[in-house]
């Protein structure tokens, strides 16, 4: 395995105070499942203290989009099961209407309420971001309890993400 990433040199090596925690065997699992996505690859086999590990094209791609994603189509969604609410924090009320509207077409909720709206709202939603002038859509709701949401319908009109992994696959229907 690169000695650069094995747990007691890496801070050394990229000049941070901290490390990943992982062991040789999880750091080894780790990047064989990220060779096997192809995400990265390595000059020699990862036994070998002088290989080299390097991002491919994909892992580039992955990792610039990580690093600075489009926050204005993310979408925060808290459940409230106990009182049967559905709280929707957008950049704008139109996406989070939007969002809405889909979830309802494809059976994941059934509208049972008003949409209350606040704007102009400023909230930590990730514990490393503050964002303003969002809008808050709250309304009651019951899953649909039919088992069977229409995913296809709700993936074909998305143009928001609550995920890394919807984020990546919204850059790609894009693209």
């Amino acid at each position: 395995m690169t000695r650069c990433l094995s747990d007691d040199v890496y801070p050394l090596h990229m000049n941070v105070g901290y490390s990943h925690g992982l062991t040789r065997g999880q750091l080894h699992a780790t990047l064989s499942s990220m060779m096997d996505r192809g995400i990265v690859t390595a000059s020699t086999a990862f036994s070998d203290a002088d290989s080299s590990v390097t991002l491919t094209a994909t892992g580039g791609s992955q990792w610039e989009l990580e690093r600075n994603p489009k926050w204005d189509s993310f979408i925060s969604q808290r459940d409230n099961f106990a009182d049967n609410r559905l709280t929707v924090v957008a950049p704008s009320e139109r996406l989070g209407r939007y969002y809405i509207g889909a979830r309802i077409a494809a059976d994941i909720e059934i509208q049972a309420g008003p949409i209350a709206v606040r704007r102009n709202v400023n909230l930590n939603l990730l514990p490393w971001r503050h964002f303003k002038d969002l809008t808050v859509l709250r309304f009651a709701c019951y899953p649909t309890g039919f088992g069977n949401p229409q995913w296809d319908m709700y993936y074909e009109h998305r143009s928001w993400w609550t995920t890394l992994a919807e984020l990546a696959s919204l850059n790609e229907n894009r693209g």
